[in-house]
């Protein structure tokens, strides 16, 4: 969680220039009445700003297990490190934006977390480069995004869960400047005015009530 991130970093020409919507197919068959996150481990992303690397690297996740059947444990750092290189804001843990994780979801995946494993702190420049070294960058690979879809102001939760039982996911973030509650369910949504924070935030499941 950030607590003093730049919204006006985000690009939303980008965001706005996306394929509006999910893809016509996944309202042309019955969505599952549940789809279950059992198989998504829980993950801390500790005192480090990678909540948008997090939650980027759990949707790539999902779109591993419904592609291939099986876990995936994909790096949370890389992700994080990575979005924040083709956005321009590395060497700070000040964030990423989720534009820049779609780009690298797109181009490029990301590697497992076996790799790089997953630091306490920010990492120094040396710890940097060896995390986005170039074999890293390859082990993503088999984890790219094939496509991208942006939902509106005015989709309905119907749709979302239409799109997830199709086997999507969803990556979006919340403006916060708070603790996420301790049960991770955010009750009330009223940040106070001229105080901002970001929180990236996956769903990737629902329940049938």
């Amino acid at each position: 969680m950030i607590n003093n991130c730049r919204l006006d970093l985000e690009n939303y020409d980008e965001l706005d220039a996306m394929p509006q919507g999910a893809p016509d197919a996944f309202a042309a068959f019955e969505a599952p009445p549940e789809v279950g996150v059992d198989w998504h481990a829980t993950e801390m992303q500790g005192r480090l700003g990678s909540c948008n690397g997090v939650a980027g690297a759990s949707c790539l996740e999902r779109l591993s297990f419904v592609m291939n059947g099986g876990k995936v444990q994909l790096s949370d750092i890389f992700s994080y490190l990575a979005a924040q290189k083709i956005g321009g804001l590395i060497g700070y843990d000040q964030g990423s934006r989720p534009t820049d994780f779609i780009k690298l979801a797109t181009q490029y995946g990301v590697c497992p977390e076996s790799l790089p494993g997953y630091p306490s702190v920010y990492p120094n420049l040396a710890q940097r480069n060896s995390i986005l070294n170039a074999s890293n960058y390859a082990a993503g690979a088999p984890y790219k995004a094939r496509s991208v879809c942006v939902f509106g102001k005015t989709t309905t939760a119907a749709e979302i869960n239409q799109f997830i039982g199709g086997g999507g996911a969803v990556l979006f973030g919340i403006k916060w400047y708070s603790l996420i509650p301790s049960d991770r369910v955010v009750k009330v949504y009223a940040p106070p005015a001229g105080k901002l924070g970001g929180h990236a935030n996956a769903v990737l499941g629902y329940r049938a009530n």
